[in-house]
């Protein structure tokens, strides 16, 4: 989980024996909802919502992590989570990033790319979501959309592994490349895909998670 989105600590009216009692456990599952994945994830991200104890920026923070986390399985509750976190702050860019993912995951890519160009319009020197709309046209069939998208991903950051991987693809893919001739000498995808960078075995939508406001900035963040 890559990206931070700053918030405050919401104010309790619980007496301070309840508060000292329950803080710990549930600054973990704020935790945890932030640094873990998968179902760890999401069970943490439930219990801090149902607790009650987080509202505005924070809230934010948790609704956008379960969205992520419940992308691809769960993509209707994903859909929910993040248009509640856009509700609470229509200029949490993660947040239409994350929808975005959940689209793509149901195949309604003219409504992922509708999110993703909010998203850029929030974010716009962020590679990710260039990435990511760049991916969401490549699965709609538009390949040179999808190509100007890697490149300006790759122009923000150049060691972006995923949008090296996703041009490469596009352009193996793309309508000027035909599927089953395979590759040829100086072919634009064989450099990238056997290139300078690892790549994955499959096309990445790069996920932006959100890291909660206590844990500080960590080494890389692109905060």
């Amino acid at each position: 989980m890559t990206s931070i989105l700053r918030g405050t600590l919401a104010a309790l009216t619980f007496t301070s024996t309840v508060w000292l009692a329950a803080t710990p456990a549930a600054a973990d599952d704020y935790d945890t909802c932030a640094k873990a994945s998968g179902d760890p994830a999401i069970a943490a991200c439930t219990r801090a919502i149902d607790s009650g104890r987080y509202s505005g920026r924070q809230l934010v923070v948790l609704f956008t992590n379960r969205c992520v986390e419940l992308n691809d399985a769960q993509s209707d509750k994903a859909i929910a989570d993040c248009s509640q976190a856009i509700r609470l702050d229509p200029n949490g860019a993660a947040a239409f990033s994350g929808r975005a993912g959940a689209y793509r995951a149901k195949g309604q890519y003219d409504r992922a790319i509708e999110d993703m160009n909010q998203a850029i319009r929030l974010s716009p020197n962020d590679a990710d979501m260039f990435n990511n709309r760049g991916l969401a046209h490549h699965e709609n069939g538009q390949y040179d959309r999808a190509i100007e998208d890697l490149n300006q991903a790759i122009r923000l950051n150049p060691n972006l592994a995923a949008a090296f991987y996703n041009r490469g693809n596009t352009h193996q893919h793309g309508p000027t490349r035909a599927r089953h001739r395979g590759f040829q000498p100086g072919d634009p995808a064989q450099s990238e895909l056997r290139g300078r960078v690892a790549q994955p075995r499959r096309r990445l939508l790069r996920r932006r998670p959100i890291r909660p406001r206590h844990r500080g900035f960590q080494p890389g963040d692109p905060a």
